[in-house]
């Protein structure tokens, strides 16, 4: 393995866990869910461009885990539909949420 390699391999590693790491630590706070999934799906793109899988049940659990308590009846909707909702349905379901808070 070449230096130009070593050190792809190595940047690509450090941009992915920081990346990873913002999305671990990413809420909605005071932002609107446009904004928050916004945010999300940027991360998420970058993710994919450097290479990482992003399967839709990995990338809907990183939307919840960031959601707040006031959220709780979007998020058991979601959940009990888990395997039959698209990234964008979820979306409609949260922005729906939002409007009704």
């Amino acid at each position: 393995m070449g230096q130009n390699s070593v050190a792809f391999s190595i940047a690509h590693s450090s941009s992915s866990l920081s990346t990873c790491n913002e999305l671990r630590g990413l809420s909605l706070d005071n932002h609107s869910i446009t904004d928050y999934l916004l945010h999300v799906q940027n991360l998420v793109n970058e993710l994919i461009s450097i290479g990482e899988s992003m399967p839709a049940s990995k990338h809907l659990n990183l939307i919840l885990d960031g959601l707040p308590d006031e959220y709780d009846s979007s998020i058991l909707v979601i959940s009990t539909k888990f395997d039959r909702l698209s990234i964008d349905e979820v979306k409609t379901i949260l922005l729906e949420h939002e409007v009704r808070i």
